[in-house]
């Protein structure tokens, strides 16, 4: 059965295959070998296309461990792109100079995921322990810097009951739009079922309650992975 679902307001573009937690022992050997970082010409064409888009986001794994992001982020603002934005975990960004520097290259916002006000949640979903501490930080560190600010909740079966909550939590940081994305298996584990994904009829009245005061608080609310008819 398929099930419409909104699309996303940004073009995404992955700019590294890297990631931060050392969990890779499902990948098979050609998703391994293929961990690396396209070159900057391969970046530029593939955004090329999509010059009227108002605005772009790079991602991948997590682009902070990119050596040459800097350089590419100043690369594609001499080009003319749109508005750039990055989505990262944001513990590299707990450090005000590495902020400083995006900033300077030109980097206009950051969507970062903050999934569960309650802390121990949040690093166990990431697995990794202090991430949430880390995470605000950074929240706060790009605030200070002049960063547009969106945050990312994965909205979990056992972290729904609590969506709410973390959603009143981060309104106080005044973010532009609350991303509440569905956790959906990807690569050679896309045929996989994943325990953690919320039952849709359970979910929907937490759901529509945080939709609501999103808008109730002029934040925007952004559906990713869940169909219409959830929210």
């Amino acid at each position: 059965m398929h099930l419409p679902t909104p699309k996303s307001p940004e073009i995404r573009v992955v700019v590294s295959q890297r990631s931060r937690v050392a969990g890779v022992q499902d990948m098979t050997l050609a998703e391994k070998a293929a961990q690396r970082d396209p070159p900057q010409e391969e970046v530029s064409s593939a955004l090329e296309p999509y010059r009227a888009a108002p605005r772009w986001l790079l991602g991948g794994g997590e682009p902070t461990l990119r050596v040459d992001l800097p350089p590419l982020l100043s690369h594609l603002c001499q080009s003319d792109a749109p508005e750039l934005g990055l989505m990262t975990d944001g513990l590299a960004l707990a450090k005000p100079k590495v902020v400083d520097k995006l900033v300077d290259v030109g980097l206009s916002w950051v969507r970062i995921p903050f999934h569960c006000g309650r802390r121990d949640a949040h690093d166990w979903l990431v697995g990794i322990n202090g991430a949430a501490r880390l995470v605000h930080r950074a929240l706060r560190n790009c605030i200070k810097a002049g960063l547009k600010l969106e945050i990312e909740i994965l909205v979990t079966r056992p972290t729904m009951e609590l969506l709410v909550e973390t959603v009143q939590l981060l309104s106080r940081l005044e973010p532009r739009a609350i991303v509440f994305r569905r956790p959906l298996s990807r690569g050679s584990a896309a045929s996989h079922f994943v325990a953690l994904s919320p039952r849709f009829r359970l979910l929907s009245p937490h759901l529509k309650e945080a939709i609501a005061f999103c808008r109730s608080r002029e934040m925007l609310p952004l559906v990713q992975g869940f169909p219409h008819c959830v929210a």
